[in-house]
């Protein structure tokens, strides 16, 4: 069994940690959720780390300019379960992923299946920009971002 420490140290170099938009041609019924992976191209590595913290891993052909990799893959819930697992061990990561539980755990203060309130989607809007602004994003509106 891998350890929790080896993980936090693989997620900081191989791992991504994003709050996710619905485009507006999708049909999903989420507005906004949380999403953790980590991609190598050594799949075995990634099995390992399965073993210890669920997940899916799934095959990704690659495309421009990437080569063929695996990615272990976890969302909302399994996600934030995942995240604070690894969360006392984070170096590179521990402000995205501090984020990530606040907005984790505010969606399970919600109740599912109720309509959104406008205020509702404006506070996960806030999540959503100020997870790009800890990641360097451009266009993401740094000021005015807002968590209640």
């Amino acid at each position: 069994m891998i350890s929790y420490e080896y993980i936090a140290g693989f997620f900081d170099g191989e791992g991504y940690i994003q709050i996710a938009k619905k485009s507006p041609n999708s049909h999903s019924g989420a507005p906004y959720w949380l999403c953790a992976s980590m991609a190598n191209t050594h799949r075995g590595v990634l099995y390992e780390i399965q073993k210890t913290t669920g997940g899916q891993v799934i095959f990704h052909k690659g495309g421009f300019q990437k080569k063929p990799h695996y990615r272990l893959t976890f969302y909302t819930l399994q996600a934030l379960n995942f995240i604070k697992s690894i969360q006392p061990y984070l170096i590179i990561k521990r402000e995205e992923v501090d984020l990530a539980i606040m907005f984790a755990e505010h969606l399970k203060s919600r109740h599912y299946g109720l309509r959104l309130t406008e205020k509702e989607l404006e506070i996960r809007h806030d999540y959503y920009l100020k997870m790009k602004s800890l990641k360097g994003n451009r266009g993401a509106n740094k000021e005015n971002v807002i968590l209640a």
